[in-house]
């Protein structure tokens, strides 16, 4: 069982707010993409895995708006998200979080834009983040934390970005582990760069 959502050839999806996941059915994926050129899918908040399996694939040209996301969820949600291809993006004005079982991939010259990024949210979240291919950014206008209470890893490749405007943090608080491996690719920290009890 499971909902599918598919934009394509220039469609284009106006909503408050979109959750994929809702069924926590072992055998329950739902899914959205975004592809081509003008394809867009734009609303208020984004919800990949909320209790359930989901996965998010952004890709040739396609697009997402909103006002903030989440990959997986405290309640047990899996979320997948992919943003791949120049010109493909998904750019949020308020706050982005993996929680959960999640992981999120941006490759081949895709861009991710968020006013902050927190991951591994929950004090049992396991997310992994890899931003890979030459020209693939993640801007967060404001601050970035990698293992707020729960397990992070950002893997950061050669040719991508990675920036704040304020601090990016790694390990929270005392149940956090937060790991950045970066293997080329530039790191760009508005202020400070703090490792706390993580």
């Amino acid at each position: 069982a499971g909902g599918s959502l598919t934009i394509v050839d220039g469609g284009k999806v106006f909503n408050t707010g979109s959750a994929i996941g809702m069924s926590n059915g072992t055998d329950s994926t739902s899914s959205i993409t975004v592809t081509g050129p003008g394809s867009l899918l734009s609303g208020g908040s984004l919800q990949v895995g909320n209790v359930g399996k989901s996965t998010l694939l952004v890709s040739d040209g396609g697009k997402i708006t909103g006002s903030s996301g989440w990959i997986g969820f405290a309640n047990g949600g899996e979320g997948d998200a992919t943003i791949t291809g120049a010109g493909s993006s998904w750019a949020i004005t308020g706050g982005f979080s993996m929680d959960g079982d999640s992981t999120f991939e941006i490759l081949n010259g895709a861009t991710f834009a968020a006013g902050n990024s927190s991951l591994g949210e929950g004090p049992d979240a396991i997310s992994t983040a890899t931003i890979s291919g030459s020209g693939s950014a993640w801007t967060n206008s404001t601050t970035m934390v990698v293992g707020y209470s729960g397990t992070a890893t950002l893997n950061i490749g050669a040719g991508t970005s990675v920036s704040t405007g304020n601090w990016l943090r790694i390990g929270q608080d005392e149940t956090s582990k937060g790991t950045i491996i970066q293997t080329g690719g530039t790191v760009d920290i508005g202020t400070y760069l703090q490792f706390n009890a993580g």
